[in-house]
């Protein structure tokens, strides 16, 4: 009985020191409250609310397999995607030295953007700092942490190891550069018909229609099928087969052209139907050459009028202006003989 005592108490003795040993170890692997800059699950955030120092804020939600940008618009994907990678993979650098201290806090102070992560449905942050600008030799990010309402008595440098530049940039307020630019995301099995129109060339304009799975019909822009060629339907599949994935490269919804174009004859209309009855139309207007034009002069040396990869075009019934890259929409803008191929000879 007395050994059984004994060997009961070794036992306890034991196991409290491994339960001691383990509150140890978790204690020394406890981020200190002014590093803990990370979110290691970033699964658990369904808000993010940023605010820079002029106070415009971005409040970017999730709901419903997709994120919102101010309750508005839906925010582009990838964008998001950066964004959370970047909450998830910060990383601390190296301290702010005593020399720049001062100058760092006076930065983080006036112009660092505020960073408040929320978990899906609750009204509280549970993560709160501060993002200010970059290092000099651009390689770092300075960053400080709230604690209990207050900015803590430290800064330090931020990046993400083994990426090369800053991520500051990615903590950006301009709700316009948030929205998902996606114009056209149709399937062929999702479209009903397709119709592109020239104001100044109505000999190209045309209508396709889809009949069934693989039949077309393709009418010309006063609504005639008599062209004397034969139907290329592979071309025509391939066509309406572009409207997968098709996006503006940016909101410009400021600019002051905006205004003027609206009253002039545009370039072409794009007017895509689809199976439900919905009509999803871009009005196309040519871009007058620019400081951005990559192309000033012609092969003449002519200056052009015109730039030759951009255009400017209405989406969204005409609420949004956006500027469209002839790289993506030149290929939708066909013309009403490019579906036919010449009639053999008999």
């Amino acid at each position: 009985m007395k050994k059984t005592l004994t060997y009961l108490a070794v036992l306890l003795v034991m196991a409290a020191l491994v339960i001691f040993i383990n509150q140890n170890k978790k204690q020394h692997a406890q981020v200190p409250p002014d590093q803990d800059f990370a979110v290691k699950d970033v699964s658990i955030i369904g808000r993010i609310r940023l605010t820079d120092p002029q106070g415009t804020t971005a409040d970017l939600r999730r709901a419903n397999g997709y994120w919102t940008i101010n309750g508005k618009y839906r925010v582009m994907p990838s964008k998001i995607q950066l964004l959370l990678e970047t909450v998830q993979k910060i990383t601390i650098s190296k301290y702010v030295s005593n020399v720049q201290m001062p100058h760092v806090m006076k930065e983080l102070s006036e112009k660092a953007t505020r960073v408040e992560l929320f978990k899906e449905g609750e009204e509280k942050p549970f993560k709160v700092y501060y993002v200010g600008g970059h290092t000099a030799d651009s390689k770092g990010t300075y960053m400080i942490m709230e604690i209990k309402g207050q900015k803590a008595n430290r800064p330090y440098v931020m990046y993400i190891p083994g990426m090369e530049g800053i991520v500051d940039v990615r903590y950006f307020t301009n709700e316009e550069e948030w929205r998902d630019t996606r114009i056209f995301s149709h399937t062929l099995d999702d479209i009903d018909a397709v119709a592109v129109t020239y104001p100044e060339q109505p000999e190209n304009s045309f209508r396709i229609q889809v009949m069934h799975e693989d039949s077309f019909q393709v009418f010309s822009g006063a609504g005639q099928t008599n062209h004397p060629g034969t139907l290329y339907k592979e071309g025509v599949k391939r066509y309406l087969s572009s409207f997968s994935f098709i996006h503006a490269e940016a909101f410009v919804n400021e600019r002051a052209i905006r205004d003027s174009l609206v009253h002039t004859r545009p370039f072409a209309i794009i007017s895509l139907t689809d199976k439900s009855g919905s009509t999803h139309e871009v009005t196309i207007y040519l871009m007058p050459l620019n400081k951005r034009s990559k192309l000033q002069y012609d092969q003449f040396g002519n200056k052009l009028p015109y730039d030759l990869d951009r255009y400017y075009a209405f989406i969204n019934q005409g609420k949004d202006f956006v500027i469209i890259q002839d790289f993506v929409f030149g290929k939708l803008l066909r013309k009403y003989p490019d579906f036919f191929t010449k009639r053999n000879p008999t």
